[in-house]
């Protein structure tokens, strides 16, 4: 149930970030929201790949569930600016 749990709010978050990058009225900001969006789908996919034996291990976690993680401040900070954005 946790699990479950955790990734429709990962899927939320991105669905939030698209819904941002839609509306934007600039470029940059598109470009940007697509870029975040795209990279936590990537990871969420790997992640789930390698979690059903899809996809080969390579180590890589969720996102924002390791907080030990040095690319984690980096994403709560491109989440919080996309989120700001609207």
């Amino acid at each position: 149930m946790e699990l479950h749990s955790s990734l429709l709010l990962l899927f939320f978050l991105i669905y939030r970030i698209v819904l941002v990058t839609v509306e934007a009225k600039d470029l940059f900001m598109t470009l940007m929201g697509a870029g975040i969006a795209s990279l936590l789908a990537f990871q969420i996919t790997q992640n789930i790949g390698m979690t059903i034996g899809l996809l080969p291990v390579t180590g890589m976690t969720l996102p924002f569930l390791k907080l030990w993680r040095k690319l984690t401040p980096i994403k709560f900070h491109a989440n919080g600016y996309c989120n700001d954005y609207l």
